[in-house]
């Protein structure tokens, strides 16, 4: 049928064989998968990929086989007009059509009060789904002002988007959670994917009436998933180190509950305060390097010293910078934010110390931490990267961070 060249962003680009037999099986598969979308004879799809791609083409031979009608883009420049003449109730893009319809939105509002009032919303359109997730639903204060706010701001962002979406999807490459979590949270249906070209673009996607934050779905029909070891072909046997499901391993554990339950009782029961829990070695930076005998109770105790002095809400997100051997990664990192409920994030350790520390940026970015574990030496390494980047904006933007400095320093009054 088709030769594909992939586009290279995950190796050496490469063509791939498509056979009619790939483009109708895909087609016939997603109309059972979604027929509320699909089945729709008013409904439409606006498609913004080059016609040449994988997933474009997927849609032509989807859209024959369905009851809607497609609409073809003609550029990012005319993405907004051309959602308000398509009014499509279907929409397959990447991360950066969405990214522009929220940037749009916005500059519209500004930096006056409506500006104060669309950021608010997006506070709370994400507080919206975070308690939904959280509690099965959202507060009373939350749900007033979801509603307050979906007159305002949210309805009219439904309407840039033609005021019909029923199922937009973003594939491609993973979307913000925030901004996965405002769209959800203003009413807009978006939802992730995953697919490659080999697999005739579709691999995973999430249903219309089934939503989870953070998935990329269900298994595509007529598609089989399995966990390769890294660099090559080899499909790792069952319970082998991999990647896996959170919720695969939350169901292992429960199988495994059923016959090991009063295993796992008396091995809780026969450790004692004073047994060892770990060797951990200093750094050496004070004096010779030396192995530290900890015991559980020397971590519990400072865990519980710790949560008589913090904080910390269930839903905050900590990154530890900090290797996962050092004590302090351990209490304060792992025992104390695991009390609380809190979530974890890990810097990923690369090849080379250098990797990891270029690491870093993109584990905050991606994270967004609420809290930071790290050492003086990379919070002064932080400071300087900050301050290298800001001399580069001109003199007058050195001066405002200057003063911004002395500022908040005065008004911390502790100093860094």
């Amino acid at each position: 049928c088709s030769i594909v060249y992939t586009s290279g962003s995950t190796g050496t680009p490469k063509g791939v064989e498509m056979t009619h037999e790939s483009y109708c099986t895909t087609a016939v598969n997603l109309n059972a998968y979604l027929p509320s979308v699909l089945a729709d004879p008013k409904g439409a799809v606006l498609m913004f990929l080059p016609l040449a791609h994988s997933f474009a083409r997927a849609i032509n031979y989807i859209v024959v086989a369905s009851q809607i009608r497609a609409y073809i883009s003609g550029s990012f420049k005319t993405l907004l007009s051309d959602l308000q003449y398509a009014r499509p109730t279907a929409m397959i893009a990447v991360p950066r059509v969405y990214e522009k319809v929220y940037n749009a939105a916005s500059q519209k509002a500004g930096h006056g009060w409506k500006g104060y009032v669309f950021a608010h919303s997006v506070k709370n359109a994400c507080a919206y789904m975070n308690e939904i997730g959280k509690n099965g639903h959202p507060s009373f204060h939350t749900t007033v002002m979801h509603t307050a706010y979906d007159a305002a701001v949210y309805s009219q962002l439904r309407d840039v988007l033609g005021g019909r979406a029923k199922w937009l999807v973003c594939g491609g490459a993973p979307l913000d959670p925030q901004l996965l979590s405002f769209f959800r949270g203003a009413g807009i249906p978006l939802y992730e994917g995953y697919g490659t070209t080999e697999t005739v673009t579709a691999c995973c996607l999430t249903p219309s009436h089934m939503y989870k934050a953070g998935s990329i779905g269900l298994p595509f029909p007529d598609t089989y998933i399995k966990i390769v070891e890294p660099g090559t072909d080899r499909e790792l046997p069952y319970g082998q180190e991999g990647e896996i499901l959170l919720s695969t391993l939350i169901e292992q554990g429960r199988e495994w509950l059923k016959t090991g339950k009063e295993k796992l009782i008396a091995t809780s029961q026969a450790i004692q305060n004073d047994d060892y829990a770990t060797i951990t070695y200093t750094s050496g930076t004070t004096a010779d390097p030396k192995g530290v005998v900890l015991t559980h109770r020397n971590y519990t105790s400072n865990v519980e010293q710790a949560l008589t002095r913090i904080t910390i809400p269930e839903g905050w997100r900590t990154l530890i910078i900090l290797p996962l051997d050092h004590c302090f990664a351990h209490v304060a990192g792992f025992y104390t934010m695991m009390s609380y409920g809190a979530s974890l994030g890990m810097v990923p350790s690369g090849k080379s110390g250098k990797e990891a520390l270029r690491n870093i940026s993109p584990s905050i970015q991606e994270l967004k931490p609420s809290v930071m574990l790290s050492v003086p030496t990379l919070a002064k390494s932080f400071k300087k990267n900050i301050e290298t980047t800001i001399s580069k904006k001109g003199k007058t933007v050195e001066k405002l961070y200057n003063f911004a400095l002395r500022n908040a320093i005065a008004y911390n009054k502790e100093g860094y």
